[in-house]
């Protein structure tokens, strides 16, 4: 006889190992969900990919995907904040000083274009970005921007790792932790974190891992990186 399936309750995720239940009760913090999310479920799957054949255009669009968040959660000093601003606000956090360019924000702004609005809208670089193997992760090369993938992506990588530990260790009053909690708090008014939408009510193929339990898994299409919801 064979045994009988066992159904187990939907489970709501907002992150890797993380349940909506953990992280309404308190035992996830904001900052568990932010880092969790971006370093393993985007940047581990972009480093395990780095310096496959063929690999750069698919490393970058992972390891792109980083930059604006991690510049939206930063502190900003400039006058309004958008998409590109955000974006330019983690490039330079990243890449502080990029060989051969005069001004680092002007230089962010190109990169934004020609790499992040290259790859998202076009799923392709525009032209003036060339991919190369080189001894930095960005150079201006003869009007050019020049990118290796590799190093692009691990430059990425500790800086994100760097950025979530001052997050971290920040004091409450402090300009970093008011920057994090304000850029939360508009993910979470957008997206309604805390009262997330109900899982979907058909069983659909799970594609990637999940921590929780097993079992089939749907993931709803997000508006962000902090609104994954997965019934198994």
């Amino acid at each position: 006889m064979e045994p009988k399936e066992v159904k187990t309750e939907p489970v709501q995720v907002v992150g890797p190992g993380i349940s909506l239940e953990d992280y309404q009760s308190g035992k996830f913090s904001p900052i568990d969900v932010f880092e969790g999310c971006l370093n393993k479920w985007i940047l581990a799957f972009g480093t395990e990919l780095a310096g496959k054949e063929n690999s750069g255009i698919a490393v970058l669009i992972l390891a792109s995907s980083i930059i604006q968040p991690l510049g939206a959660a930063l502190p900003y000093n400039g006058k309004g904040r958008n998409n590109k601003t955000d974006f330019c606000n983690g490039f330079v956090r990243i890449f502080p000083d990029v060989p051969g360019c005069k001004d680092k924000w002007e230089f962010a702004g190109r990169v934004y274009d020609l790499l992040r609005n290259g790859l998202f809208h076009e799923a392709f670089i525009k032209p003036g970005l060339v991919l190369s193997k080189r001894e930095t992760a960005i150079s201006e090369e003869s009007g050019q921007i020049v990118i290796d993938p590799v190093r692009f992506i691990q430059a990425i990588e500790a800086t994100f790792g760097e950025v979530c530990r001052e997050i971290r260790e920040a004091s409450a009053e402090s300009e970093t932790r008011a920057s994090f909690e304000m850029y939360w708090s508009r993910k979470e008014t957008i997206n309604a974190i805390r009262e997330a939408a109900k899982p979907l009510p058909v069983e659909l193929p799970a594609y990637g891992t999940n921590t929780l339990s097993p079992g089939s898994a749907t993931t709803l299409a997000p508006s962000s990186p902090y609104k994954f919801i997965t019934k198994m």
